[in-house]
């Protein structure tokens, strides 16, 4: 005898967990920009190939530890 009850919520749990990953892939390509301090941008007198002026800055982007996405992922497949 099957539990309905269990195979009705195995299945919401296999329809949310794609959607969770998909949202923290998401969230990696799109989500995390360079927040640059303007008050520490410095020129540096040098210049590129292209005569680009090269410039010096203190600037911050926000790195993942996808450990909890990983468990999630090794559920998933399991």
């Amino acid at each position: 005898m099957i539990n309905d009850t269990a195979v009705r919520i195995r299945a919401g749990m296999h329809i949310l967990i794609p959607n969770f990953l998909s949202y923290t892939f998401y969230d990696a390509i799109f989500g995390s920009h360079w927040i640059v301090d303007k008050n520490t941008i410095q020129g540096t007198f040098e210049i590129d190939f292209d005569e680009h002026i090269i410039c010096t800055a203190q600037m911050i982007r926000k790195t993942y530890d996808y450990t909890g996405q990983n468990w999630v992922l090794v559920y998933a497949f399991f």
